[in-house]
């Protein structure tokens, strides 16, 4: 009972969860923390890590965590939950989708913050259309080196540093690579 009132978080990993049981439970046996006893506290169990179970599936829960906030710094999450494999699926496909938009190192934009200055996803499809039928099959090029040869764009007034562009880039069809 004491444990079920100190896990409050939605994910925890395993070894996580055999520290709390150690720390509040006198002459505690770590053994006792096993996939059951864990489901018996209200979560789902995977090899590394837990999730509540008011989540049907691990996707679900990393959907949330990803798209919950406007603003989301990759480095602030668990390091044992960036690992998991449901869990960088589910940033890929949020990112190709341009749900997500990574705007520098581990820093992600929501598409609902984007909107409310005005980007849309067709902005950021229009961008990518744009540099593919101004660059040469094959060449490599920079952001940079696009501004310096003349490239401009709508999404240029924004202000963006070139990690938000190539982020686009990257995760627009197999355009580029």
């Amino acid at each position: 009972k004491c444990l079920r009132a100190v896990l409050t978080d939605d994910f925890y990993s395993i070894v996580d969860i055999k520290r709390i049981y150690s720390r509040k439970v006198l002459d505690s046996c770590v053994s006792k923390i096993n996939p059951f006893t864990i489901k018996t506290l209200g979560f789902r169990v995977f090899s590394t890590y837990a999730i509540r179970n008011t989540y049907l599936t691990a996707a679900e829960y990393f959907h949330k965590v990803l798209t919950s906030r406007d603003i989301l710094d990759l480095q602030e999450l668990p390091k044992i939950m960036m690992q998991q494999m449901s869990f960088t699926t589910e940033l890929a496909e949020l990112k190709s989708q341009y749900e997500l938009v990574e705007f520098s190192p581990s820093q992600c934009i929501n598409i609902r913050r984007l909107n409310t200055i005005g980007i849309t996803k067709d902005h950021l499809r229009d961008y990518c259309d744009a540099v593919y039928s101004t660059t040469e099959r094959g060449s490599y090029f920079t952001i940079l080196s696009l501004q310096k040869n003349g490239f401009s764009h709508l999404l240029d007034e924004f202000g963006f540093e070139e990690w938000f562009y190539s982020s686009i880039m990257s995760t627009y069809s197999n355009r580029f690579y």
